[in-house]
């Protein structure tokens, strides 16, 4: 078997729109409920899209204040190696083959909800 083999299947890619939609749902949520500028319901749409770029959602909120960016930047790094660690074990050979379908499974739920969980954290800033 090749060293770079695509384990990536239609399970992942369902629980990759699960979690997504999940997140996204939460963050519109959290956005019509907190966004108390003039411009209102720009700044919930363009959230509740932002929602894919993981913990960036608390600088869009804001109209990426330069306060709201450092926060979402300073999580980036972490939620960004939640998302590489869940991400890499899809296309790399694991050193054992039982279970290894098990622990790329749980991997990849772990590093999607690290990445999107990280877009709900600014909001502790950004909406207060």
């Amino acid at each position: 078997m090749p060293p770079f083999q695509n384990h990536f299947t239609k399970a992942h890619l369902f629980i990759f729109l699960g979690i997504w939609l999940g997140f996204t749902a939460l963050t519109s949520w959290i956005a019509d409920h907190g966004i108390d500028q003039y411009d209102h319901r720009r700044l919930v749409i363009l959230t509740t899209l932002g929602t894919i770029l993981g913990p960036m959602t608390g600088a869009i909120s804001r109209n990426c204040q330069s306060c709201c960016i450092a926060v979402s930047l300073s999580l980036l790094p972490y939620c960004g190696a939640f998302l590489i660690a869940g991400t890499l074990p899809l296309f790399i050979k694991l050193p054992f083959q039982r279970g290894a379908s098990a622990v790329r499974m749980t991997l990849w739920i772990v590093g999607l909800l690290g990445w999107f969980f990280g877009g709900i954290v600014p909001f502790g800033h950004a909406l207060n």
